[in-house]
């Protein structure tokens, strides 16, 4: 998703979903982003933010898998405790982040707006409500008898894949902006009057509170 802002007034904010794009499907990220330029009113925004790659921690870890497994490092130990799981190496499991990160496409994007400052913005946090996501599966029905990771687990893999879009946004020159402090629960996943009918998005309202704070963090660092 990316929006095309304007830091003084937030209404002239445009978010377009670039895998439904018109001419989108199939195209490389260099042609994704001429897609992308094409679609957008304004060619030459002052900000673009982009929110990319936010499904690849529940792609990992939203489902038990065949062999359960636990990440951590000896020092911190694992998530979840528990011995009886495969282990993996907290960098084993962030070198998988790193692969998966969609590096080019950022970087064809903000190729196409070489006038506009540049902004990477945190994905939300993991819904955490087993009968939510159950409940609400679209692309991850075929799935559902797996049955649900542990909650340690799915919020470990949230934690690196927040870390390497981090890393990613220094790599692009880019301003990296987390998710408000308010949307999630003491333990780290998304309050429920943020889900959307899906297993892995913000509704509405996350949208209005997130889009406030690229807002105030760009505006603060104008």
């Amino acid at each position: 998703m990316i929006s095309a802002i304007r830091r003084d007034q937030i209404e002239n904010a445009h978010g377009v979903n670039i895998r439904k794009m018109d001419g989108a499907e199939g195209k490389p990220p260099a042609g994704l982003a001429r897609v992308l330029k094409n679609t957008v009113p304004n060619k030459n925004p002052e900000v673009v933010c982009l929110v990319i790659g936010g499904n690849e921690n529940a792609h990992v870890g939203m489902f038990e898998h065949a062999v359960p497994f636990s990440v951590g490092e000896a020092t911190m130990g694992a998530a979840p405790a528990d011995p009886s799981r495969h282990f993996i190496p907290y960098q084993v499991m962030k070198s998988h982040f790193e692969r998966r990160v969609s590096t080019n496409l950022f970087r064809s994007i903000f190729k196409q707006f070489p006038n506009s400052a540049k902004v990477i913005a945190n994905t939300p946090p993991p819904v955490g409500e087993w009968e939510h996501i159950s409940n609400n599966l679209g692309a991850f029905k075929d799935r559902l008898t797996q049955g649900p990771a542990p909650l340690p687990l799915r919020l470990q893999l949230y934690r690196i894949q927040s870390l390497v879009l981090k890393e990613e946004a220094e790599r692009q020159g880019a301003q990296f902006v987390d998710v408000p402090d308010n949307v999630a629960t003491e333990e780290g996943f998304l309050k429920p009057e943020f889900y959307n009918p899906d297993p892995t998005h913000g509704n509405l309202a996350y949208g209005r509170l997130m889009l406030a704070k690229v807002m105030k963090e760009i505006g603060a660092a104008a």
